[in-house]
């Protein structure tokens, strides 16, 4: 009898749209498109050890960037809801991406704009292998880039090129 590996081609579709699914199903208004460079030149590994690397990083940027739009209520718990993915390519490296929803009370410019200022504030000190102007992408959503956000968080974990980043996404409540 031949073992079958785990990760499959078409289990790991079934798990992206899984994914997909559960993300839409949280029926949050993810209205802003997001992705972010690390401009850390020796980030190298494998996922886990990205997510160890990155993951410290991102919390301190998305800390600046809650406590930016929420003021005293962050203090609360009121978070930018967020999905958040990392991904490596070979062009680029390791980089972010993620789908934002604009709290109520603050202007979607105003969000874009202060997600591109905090990650240029918080990777002023790293090494720029990158021009400034590409380390941060941020616009309103278009199309389905919620599914694209996640489209290489499956590959199978030996050579895994993404993940979702648990500790720095936040939806408020849990889809069922």
């Amino acid at each position: 009898m031949v073992a079958i590996p785990f990760y499959t081609s078409a289990r790991i579709r079934a798990l992206k749209a899984a994914t997909d699914d559960w993300v839409a199903a949280t029926h949050i208004n993810w209205d802003v498109a997001a992705c972010w460079h690390l401009p850390i030149s020796d980030i190298a590994g494998d996922v886990e050890h990205v997510e160890m690397s990155v993951g410290r990083k991102l919390r301190r940027y998305f800390n600046q960037l809650d406590r930016r739009i929420f003021k005293s209520q962050q203090k609360r718990g009121s978070r930018v809801q967020r999905f958040i993915t990392l991904e490596h390519a070979e062009s680029t490296g390791w980089h972010v991406h993620g789908i934002l929803a604009t709290p109520p009370h603050v202007d979607q410019q105003q969000l874009i704009a202060d997600v591109k200022q905090i990650w240029l504030y918080c990777v002023q000190d790293d090494k720029i292998g990158l021009p400034s102007a590409h380390l941060a992408w941020c616009e309103p959503t278009t199309s389905h880039y919620a599914q694209y956000t996640t489209k290489q968080s499956f590959a199978p974990l030996h050579r895994a090129r993404g993940t979702i980043d648990y500790q720095n996404t936040y939806f408020s409540y849990l889809p069922n």
